[in-house]
């Protein structure tokens, strides 16, 4: 099923709304870059299991320089989405909306830091988002893990938001080996299990 096409659709990512507390139980959402016609970051989301499919909205207000969005839903049911804006530095930016998916509110860029050069092969690095959905005490924080060249080298960091995304906390740095020691590490990608624990895994040169 062709969800969008303009010609030019680039890094879709899909999730689903499974917290027994949201409005939008079960809806599914994708999230990626359009690079033609009116471009970037773009939104569809399905009621019925993937057999019928919205028009994409536009979830980001800027339409060039920006690239790999990632998403997830929180308990209420908001839908959160994270981009990397290139606009000199690596820019994690972050959007949401709370009417399941039909409107989304002012990006705020949650953490900025020195583009991330030289990785292998030519690859790029992009954020990737979870919320806590456990009924524990950290039930619905957001947790974003991105990369980026503020030590010198590629490293991992995690920031957090525990107010639905208003405002995030200074980033933490994952990886623990010796800061700007050439080794680079990129491409996380983060969970949060029933429990509320935290894993991130990421690509790693050390060895």
């Amino acid at each position: 099923f062709i969800c969008a096409q303009t010609g030019s659709e680039d890094k879709e990512w899909l999730t689903t709304d499974l917290s027994p507390t949201s409005p939008f139980l079960n809806n599914l959402y994708i999230s990626w870059t359009r690079f033609s016609s009116v471009p970037g970051i773009k939104l569809v989301k399905s009621t019925n299991g993937g057999v019928n499919w919205s028009t994409p909205v536009a979830v980001s207000d800027q339409t060039g320089g920006l690239q790999g969005s990632n998403l997830c839903t929180s308990p209420g049911g908001q839908v959160n989405v994270v981009w990397l804006g290139f606009s000199g530095n690596a820019n994690v930016t972050f959007d949401r909306s709370t009417d399941g998916g039909a409107t989304f509110g002012t990006d705020i860029i949650i953490a900025s830091g020195l583009f991330p050069n030289g990785l292998p092969n030519g690859v790029n690095t992009f954020p990737t988002m979870a919320c806590d959905l456990s009924s524990g005490p950290r039930s619905g924080w957001l947790y974003v893990a991105f990369a980026d060249n503020r030590n010198g080298d590629c490293d991992v960091f995690l920031t957090k938001s525990t107010n639905a995304g208003v405002n995030w906390s200074a980033p933490v740095r994952v990886n623990n080996d010796a800061i700007n020691n050439g080794k680079i590490q990129y491409w996380p990608c983060i969970a949060v299990n029933e429990t509320g624990n935290i894993a991130i895994i990421f690509m790693d040169t050390r060895n």
